[in-house]
């Protein structure tokens, strides 16, 4: 039997404990939350914490340790075709169909 092609795509996946703050009950805890693309030093890793998961009543505070890991994901390429987009070659962006 031959084995299925397959699309895959390394990914660093960027782990950081931050210390968290619920402004409802005045609570501070360490939370692990995730990040994704360019490993970021503390102040940039604050920042996209903020951007992504600050609500009105839970807020990042402070980072305490970032720790990247590689993972290798992947899927077949008929699946891969069902749900990709079209690109432009040259420019990278969809092509409208």
């Amino acid at each position: 039997m031959a084995r299925e092609r397959m699309v895959t795509r390394t990914i660093n996946s960027i782990e950081v404990t931050a210390i968290c703050m619920d402004i409802s009950t005045m609570e501070t805890s360490e939370k692990v939350l995730t990040l994704s693309g360019e490993t970021p030093n503390n102040e940039q890793a604050l920042k996209q914490l903020k951007k992504e998961y600050e609500t009105e009543t839970f807020k990042v505070v402070a980072v305490k340790e970032i720790k990247v890991t590689e993972k290798l994901f992947g899927m077949s390429e008929l699946e891969f075709l069902k749900y990709a987009k079209e690109l432009d070659p040259e420019t990278r962006k969809v092509l409208e169909a």
